[in-house]
Order: C-alpha cells, then structure tokens, then sequence
C-alpha cells in the first residue's frame, strides 16, 4: 500500500512538469492569436469564442464527473486485486494444502475482469477531450469559413483576412483542447494528492534527533498515569493507569481472553504512544527518547516469532557477524544445536520469506528468543512467547526464567500457572486498571 502511495510522487512530478508546463507557455499565445484574429475578422471571433465556449461546457460537465468517478474505480478495484494477490501468495501454502486454487482462480479472474472493463472506461473516457477537440475544431474552421466567406462576398472583409483567420483557427483552439484534457485528468493529480498525504499523516514512529538510551541502564520501567484507547468509540486499554516494576523484577501480566495485555507491553516498548501519561525506562522518558537506538537494552518478543529473510546465523547475529559468538553461546543454552542439527546446512539454513515453515514453532520461538539474548538485553518484554511453544521448547523456557530472573528485568503476558508462580508480581487488567493479584487466584 505504501509503495503505491510512493507512486503517487512520480505521477505528481510527470504531470505537472509536463502538461502544466507546456499550457503556461501555450495559452498566452492563445489570447494572441484571439486577439490577432478580433483586428483581422472582426465578429468572426464570434464563431472561436463561442466554439471554445461551448466545447468547455461540454467537457466540465459530461466528461470529467465521469472521469473522476471512474478513476476513483480503478483505484479501489486495483487495491482490491493488489490485496488479493499479497493475501493469496501469502498464504499459498494454505491454498495448496486445502485445494483451493480452482476458488482462487476464479476469483482472481472475476477481479481481472472488473480490472479490464473500468481500464477501458477510464481510456475511453480520459480520451474524449481530445476526441472532442478534434470535432470541435472542425466545427471552428467551418464557421469561420460561413461566417467568413459571407463578410467576403459582401465585401466588408478581404480575402487575404480569410485566409488568415482560417490558419490561426487551429492554432488557437489548440492549446484549449490540451488545458481541457489537463483539466479533465487533474482527477489524477487529486487521486496522488491523497495517496501522498496519507504518508504524510503517518504518525512519526520517534524523533532520530533526540537522544538514546544510555548504554547502560539499571532496567526499571514505569507507567505513570497512562490512558490509551485505539479510537474514540473503543472501549479505553488503559485509564490513568499507572506501574512500576524495579530493575531485576519479574512481574506477569495475567493474560485470559482478550485482556489488552498486548498493548500494554507495547506502550511499555514505545511502539505505541499514550494519549495521556507517560512512560519512563531508568526514569528517562520515552517520548524523548529515540526508539531506533533500544537494541541491547530493551527488548521485546511477541506470541509469535518472526525470522528474517537470511540464514538461520543471520537471525541470530542481526547480521553482525561481530555477535556470533555470543548468538551460538545463547543457541547452545536453548538447545538450538540439536534440533538444527538434521538440517543439511544447519545454521546456515535458509529462512525467512516464509520459507521457514519447516520449523516447528516452538524451535522458532527458541531462535527469537536467542536471538534476544544475543544482545543481553536489561528489559525483556514476553508476549504469551510459551503458547506457541511444544513440551520440550516450553521447559527450556521455564528454566530460562529461573536463569534470567534477578539478572534482568522481565515484564511478560501470561496465564501459564508455572510462570505466575515464579513471578515478583501479577497484575491482572481490568477496565484500563491493574489490578495486583496472588498466584493462587489466577489457578
């Protein structure tokens, strides 16, 4: 979608860099030869001003209405096929193991169609001003020849003025027929206007220019007073909200259901910002803080892993071969050596654009959460990370919390029973409000 929109700025670019150009030199010529053909024809003018007239009548309101419409059409029918097709390749494997390619076939081919036919009617449509400026041009230089021909015969006009009159006719009607087609496909132009300004209202992700986290930090974190709803009419996530958790902390955040604890761990990230309060990592806040530079102090693992395109090395190293002897240290603590080992190139496995649909999940949950390590992290942020976990990823996880916990901070949403029990804390939200609980409450 947003490589789309980006297209928008070259269409800005040939558009008015081309025919918007061209027309500021050519019009003026226009009212010359307009005024050039009033001293030499007298009322023949008559006959160009109320041809251009009318032709602009004509075009403004039968054709670009039309236009608009229809351009307006092609964008939404083209989304729609782009979306498929993103949607469809995406899920292939899906397809293919349910054999529904047939479905999505026909599919694809009603959506080509729809595609073809507005195409066409876009073509057609965007062509008109032309097609009708040709018409019209001929119906200029026939009245001007009438009209002309006329004042000739009864000697008020001579026939060199005639003759002149009937050359500058194209050459004046020219440049109107170009500034109708403009005006017609200026839709165009309002199309990626609106594409650009949709990037435009992207909300900035951080400022690059503020300052980092220190290199070193002690790994407290805090919600002072946070209220944050997705938009006015939803129901508010958080309402005034307020934790703190101490540096080597192990607090859970009960998870049951759809409980909002994913967004809390994302405004605790940065990724998301309050609509009121404020959110602090060592007691700096992070709205001042510039989110690109948390690598090795803050780190977040979501449900489920993500593996870049790369090898499985490269996914573990964040492709800074400078970190692979610490990645293989913290592949070896999870195991990652015997459940890689029975692949041909083992860490050197090919992953990522899906291709890494081979892996069981637990063993990808391992590779993110290595992949974590790797950078030994103050703060780690765990989204359900166990659920997708199978028994023997699930207990090197419960002995990886024993491990970790005092020696860094772990904030992590949960309903598992055993990692309740281990925590400092467990809070369970509740209306925008944490509520603390005790572990006997949560079995």
């Amino acid at each position: 979608m947003h490589l789309d929109r980006l297209r928008a700025v070259n269409a800005l670019k040939t558009f008015y860099a081309g025919q918007a150009f061209q027309l500021i030199l050519d019009l003026p010529f226009a009212l010359i030869f307009l005024a050039v053909i009033t001293f030499l024809g007298g009322w023949q003018v008559a006959v160009f001003v109320s041809g251009a007239t009318l032709f602009f009548l004509v075009v403004v309101g039968m054709i670009r209405s039309r236009y608009s419409r229809k351009r307006l059409k092609q964008k939404q029918i083209a989304d729609r096929r782009y979306n498929f097709l993103v949607e469809s390749l995406g899920g292939i494997h899906t397809i293919k193991s349910i054999t529904l390619e047939e479905s999505m076939l026909r599919r694809h081919e009603r959506l080509e169609a729809e595609a073809s036919k507005n195409d066409y009617d876009v073509i057609l449509v965007g062509n008109l001003p032309l097609s009708l400026g040709n018409m019209f041009s001929q119906i200029i230089l026939f009245g001007v020849l009438f009209v002309g021909g006329s004042l000739v015969i009864g000697g008020t006009l001579t026939l060199g003025s005639l003759a002149a009159c009937t050359l500058l006719s194209g050459r004046f009607f020219s440049p109107f027929r170009s500034l109708a087609s403009f005006w017609v496909k200026h839709a165009d132009v309002l199309i990626a206007k609106g594409q650009i300004k949709g990037i435009a209202d992207l909300r900035e992700e951080s400022d690059p220019t503020a300052q980092c986290l220190p290199n070193e930090i002690d790994g407290s974190v805090e919600l002072r007073d946070v209220t944050f709803q997705y938009n006015n009419n939803s129901r508010k996530v958080a309402d005034g909200l307020s934790l703190r958790v101490e540096p080597g902390q192990m607090i859970c955040l009960y998870a049951q259901g759809a409980s909002g604890t994913t967004t809390l761990l994302n405004l605790l990230y940065g990724m998301l910002p309050p609509d009121a309060g404020r959110v602090f990592v060592d007691d700096l806040d992070l709205s001042e803080i510039c989110h690109n530079d948390f690598k090795g102090r803050v780190e977040y693992i979501p449900q489920q892993g993500t593996l870049f395109n790369g090898t499985i090395i490269d996914n573990l190293t964040l492709f800074n071969s400078a970190h692979r002897n610490a990645a293989m240290d913290a592949a070896g603590l999870l195991q990652l050596d015997d459940a890689l080992s029975e692949l041909p190139l083992g860490y050197e496995t090919q992953v990522g654009n899906r291709l890494y649909e081979f892996l069981p999940t637990g063993v990808i949950q391992r590779i993110c959460l290595a992949r974590a390590l790797t950078i030994r992290p103050r703060i780690m942020l765990f989204d359900k990370i166990n659920d997708a976990m199978d028994s023997e990823s699930e207990q090197l996880f419960f002995w990886l919390l024993e491990k970790l916990k005092g020696n860094c901070t772990i904030v992590m949403a949960t309903a598992n029973p055993k990692i309740l029990s281990m925590a400092d804390g467990i809070y369970r939200l509740v209306d925008g409000k944490l509520i603390e609980m005790e572990a006997q409450q949560c079995f």
